[in-house]
């Protein structure tokens, strides 16, 4: 009587147990493995499942025992992994992870790890036990399934489409809101005040509002308060006559004169003085003004649009605004989202940064994971600062909060010169290096270096340390 074929596959078996281990580990799909907990995650056994997701030089290293956690992980996805590995094994729990791998076979392969820690008596971690598989034909349908997706996205007649403004990116339902009111706003001719961090795009935002305005053919004239010196204030809104005063040798039309039959823009109009917000809103008013030296009553026709980084509201309980002033301004008020409250939208804005930086490379899954990680008090100006970085680097350079700028004298020092020259030396170097790291965010700047902004702002003016440094067109597709 012949054998049933099961008894026959199973004589085929080795009798010892540990080359029926053996065997049951070379026929699996994908390796295990265990790794030793030390400083680098060292591959102490790997199955040959390793040879086929490696290849045969990977294979021979694995089997030496000189293989870490990082030789087989692909550096863009290494720290995501790392953190995710170490924070399972933390809390004593499975960990499933998807990584992009070194492979001698493929440029672009994918794997699943799943496994969990294996610990002693007391409890101590003392390495990983798990399994890892091919994964890549999964991210290729999973990419071309989202590819497909947004294709279709593309093709859908939609009964009431979203209002995206021209040059502007974002998607996230807060910056829709945004849109929706911008639209709304355009088409009167109420004052409008942007609330928002630094670096959202409030200049952006009101730009925008101009251009799709019954004013859009006048001019658009941004104003920056906080830089303007009190003293010099009035000349520069008002604008003066020949001899009003000492270097005054031609009339000079001011900013008022400029926005005329167009928008003026004010912003951080939080910083206006009293005393200018006084005549300033006499002229907005209607009451008109007279130029510096000058008697003549000049009555110019403009919208007003502001932004602001501080509670207006609580500035006038304190006193550092006027309550007329605060109405006449505060008609429309618009709050701009940061960059924190709309992170879904990052992606995108990488996207549109790397475009206009040609030869840079893409950035991997686990760089995009650090970059929705960040916390971004710059916002948007930080992120496109950080893009550039990387642009000219090829690394991900995120600074860190609170770190010490460490500016060495070597570096800005003058082989000589007076002590009064170094020392300004210095203090620039500081403050540009201070502006670098929060993403030109000038209040936070202002706050780690313990002065205010105006003083801030008056000591860039004389070191030539110039907002245009680290002007990135924040989320639009133009330099604005």
């Amino acid at each position: 009587m012949a054998e049933k074929p099961f008894q026959k596959n199973q004589s085929l078996l080795p009798d010892h147990p540990e080359e029926k281990f053996s065997v049951l580990m070379r026929s699996l799909p994908g390796m295990a493995y265990h790794r030793r907990r030390d400083e680098f995650w060292t591959l102490t056994y790997a199955s040959e499942g390793a040879r086929r997701l490696f290849g045969d030089l990977a294979w021979e290293k694995i089997r030496s025992g000189v293989t870490c956690l990082g030789n087989m992980v692909h550096e863009e996805s290494y720290p995501h992994v790392l953190e995710s590995l170490e924070r399972a094994l933390a809390r004593k729990e499975p960990y499933q992870l998807v990584y992009r791998v070194n492979s001698l076979l493929h440029s672009d392969r994918w794997v699943w790890d799943q496994g969990e820690g294996v610990y002693d008596e007391k409890g101590h971690l003392l390495g990983a036990e798990g399994f890892v598989t091919d994964f890549t034909a999964f991210k290729t349908m999973e990419r071309e399934l989202r590819e497909e997706i947004g294709r279709l996205r593309c093709r859908e007649d939609s009964p009431a489409p979203a209002p995206v403004i021209p040059g502007i990116i974002g998607q996230t339902p807060e910056m829709m809101a945004v849109f929706r009111l911008v639209k709304q706003a355009a088409a009167s001719d109420a004052a409008v005040i942007l609330y928002g961090a630094s670096g959202t795009g409030k200049e952006l935002l009101a730009r925008a509002i101009h251009d799709q305005s019954p004013r859009r053919n006048g001019a658009f004239v941004p104003v920056n308060c906080g830089a303007i010196p009190e003293n010099l204030m009035e000349s520069e809104f008002f604008g003066y006559r020949k001899g009003a005063f000492s270097g005054a040798d031609r009339d000079q039309p001011g900013i008022l004169d400029k926005a005329h039959g167009g928008t003026l823009f004010l912003d951080e109009i939080g910083e206006i003085p009293l005393s200018m917000q006084t005549r300033l809103l006499r002229a907005i008013e209607g009451g008109g003004f007279s130029p510096v030296g000058s008697r003549e009553i000049r009555h110019p026709d403009f919208r007003i649009l502001a932004a602001t980084n501080r509670n207006l509201e609580e500035w006038v309980r304190q006193g550092k605004m006027r309550e007329d002033f605060f109405y006449r301004i505060h008609v429309v008020p618009l709050h701009v989202p940061s960059l924190k409250e709309r992170k879904a939208d990052i992606p995108l804005l990488v996207s549109h940064f790397l475009e206009s930086l040609p030869g840079t490379p893409p950035l991997g899954t686990a760089e995009l994971h650090r970059l929705m990680a960040h916390d971004w008090p710059g916002n948007v100006r930080e992120l496109c600062n950080v893009i550039r970085r990387y642009s000219l680097l090829h690394s991900l350079d995120l600074p860190e909060r609170g770190k010490a700028f460490g500016v060495r004298a070597a570096t800005v020092l003058p082989a000589c010169g007076t002590l009064q020259e170094q020392m300004a030396l210095m203090e620039a170097a500081v403050i540009r290096k201070t502006l670098e790291e929060t993403g030109f965010h000038r209040s936070e700047a202002a706050r780690i270096l313990g002065i205010d902004r105006r003083s801030l702002y008056t000591k860039m003016q004389r070191h030539g340390i110039g907002k245009k440094e680290s002007h990135c067109g924040n989320f639009s597709s133009q330099n604005k």
